[in-house]
């Protein structure tokens, strides 16, 4: 990305999926729901989602400390195809 090793272009997207995620917040955390009346950002939910996402951010940022960069490639390029293979079959699942 840009010229730059693998390891520093993953530290740069995360930061820049930080500061998306921060706006999207403090723009979002007023509002209300279009039809029903509740807040649009449900808390329920983000208690329930974010001790896993935290814990799948740190080992992600260990796992990408301690392997080299093409352990780093090649297990990000599997995940990718992983998660579209899923992806596809759900799509034939629902629609078909």
């Amino acid at each position: 990305m840009a010229g730059f090793p693998t390891n520093t272009a993953v530290a740069l997207s995360n930061i820049t999926i930080v500061g998306g995620a921060i706006s999207n917040f403090v723009f979002n955390v007023g509002r209300r729901h279009a039809f029903f009346n509740r807040p649009l950002i449900d808390w329920n939910i983000i208690l329930a989602m974010e001790p896993a996402t935290i814990l799948g951010a740190l080992l992600g940022g260990y796992l990408n400390k301690v392997h080299i960069t093409c352990h780093t490639s090649a297990w990000r390029a599997a995940n990718h195809a992983q998660s579209q293979r899923m992806s596809l079959g759900f799509s034939v699942l629902l629609y078909y």
